[in-house]
């Protein structure tokens, strides 16, 4: 499919939202009067699909004749008048009643990135205003709406959703730019432009503006949704947290207290949805992670691949048992290939190639896991000469 064709099959229409929306939206309508606008943008920012109707409609209108921007959804439904607003959603088509809603693998897709969109807001709300970022709901609309084009993939293209989801999984960005026509970031973001969104708000998810507080927020937010959503244990987190404690001058190990307590609320938030919140995964303890349901080729090679037996005694196991953490509770115990691979990846960026964000990543992964230290310090200079200042700490306040 090429740019042209996946661009007008996405273009604006009528958008459903998922029931559970509905239903909140009618009860709140008899009280009407009584409420007020952030009461009713709570259960709208719940679900992305419902977000971007009430932001399409009131920039539409109002950017083609103030040449204004909303940037919020309580901002849209001040403008719009809350009694119209529930009116009208009262005649919004259901999500679970659309033929994408009775399927069940696209459904399942849709409540799923509903999920991360959900994690990724609650995250990068939650650290602009740790940031006093006065306009925190910006910020957070944003990481929201970030989830959208893939959802309308799903909505509308399922095929090329489908295609999509896997190319991320296996391929790398090559492959899903030959998909899309261009880079997936830009692809967002044209999407977003086609429905109206600010360009403020398109700004958040620019990565030419990648160095700005708020930019560096919503980035990092929206890679700790999708990488946490299967496990914690992944060492990339590492410089989303490493960012995130630049930007708020705050320990690296109370950063990562604080988005394991955002995924939790975020989790309760979302409880509704049926797919597995990031919080799920919590307790878990490192190991390899079993097969998709929805990879088709996988679980029909498991499904064909011949037992393990007396007659077929070299049939692989289907999956191997996670091994067991040899690690010490406190204190790591050094991992030489790690040590090493840390060292490769120091001396091949000394050409300036990395951030200070991802050199302090590759520099903190080879201390804490490949010598085993559990207390680490970054301190820096301050521009005056006269005192030095933790930027980044692990396992010391």
């Amino acid at each position: 499919m090429t740019q042209e064709q996946w661009r007008d099959k996405l273009q604006p229409d009528e958008l459903p939202i998922f029931r559970h929306t509905a239903q909140r939206l009618r009860e709140l309508a008899p009280k009407r009067d009584e409420i007020s606008a952030r009461d009713v943008a709570t259960v709208v920012l719940a679900d992305p699909f419902a977000t971007l109707q009430v932001l399409h409609a009131i920039n539409k209108k109002v950017m083609q004749r103030y040449g204004t921007e909303v940037l919020t959804v309580e901002h849209a439904l001040m403008m719009q008048g809350l009694g119209v607003y529930l009116s009208a959603a009262t005649r919004l088509p259901i999500l679970e009643d659309t033929p994408a809603g009775k399927d069940a693998k696209r459904l399942a897709a849709m409540q799923n990135l509903a999920r991360l969109a959900q994690h990724a807001a609650w995250q990068a709300r939650d650290f602009a205003v740790l940031h006093t970022d006065v306009r925190a709901e910006e910020v957070e609309v944003a990481a929201l709406l970030a989830f959208i084009p893939e959802m309308l993939l799903w909505l509308r293209l399922p095929e090329l959703g489908k295609a999509v989801r896997r190319i991320q999984r296996r391929q790398g960005a090559d492959a899903l730019q030959a998909a899309l026509g261009l880079p997936f970031k830009a692809w967002r973001v044209q999407v977003l432009e086609d429905w109206s969104i600010p360009p403020a708000t398109l700004d958040l998810l620019d990565e030419k503006n990648a160095e700005r507080a708020r930019q560096i927020i919503v980035a990092a937010c929206l890679d700790i949704s999708v990488r946490s959503a299967r496990g914690w244990w992944d060492d990339l987190l590492l410089p989303d947290y490493i960012a995130l404690a630049g930007v708020e001058n705050t320990p690296m190990e109370d950063i990562i207290a604080t988005a394991h307590v955002n995924a939790a609320r975020a989790a309760r938030y979302g409880d509704w949805l049926p797919q597995p919140a990031a919080a799920t995964w919590g307790p878990m303890i490192p190991g390899p992670w079993p097969p998709d349901e929805d990879d088709e080729d996988l679980i029909s090679a498991t499904r064909t691949a011949p037992a393990a037996s007396a007659s077929n005694p070299a049939a692989p196991p289907v999956a191997a048992p996670a091994p067991e953490d040899e690690g010490h509770d406190i204190c790591p115990m050094p991992d030489k290939q790690v040590l090493r691979e840390a060292l490769q990846g120091i001396e091949g960026h000394l050409d300036g190639s990395l951030t200070l964000n991802q050199m302090s990543a590759i520099i903190l992964k080879g201390l804490h896991t490949g010598l085993g230290l559990s207390r680490i310090v970054f301190a820096m200079v301050t521009p005056d000469g006269n005192r030095i200042k933790s930027r980044f700490t692990l396992g010391v306040p």
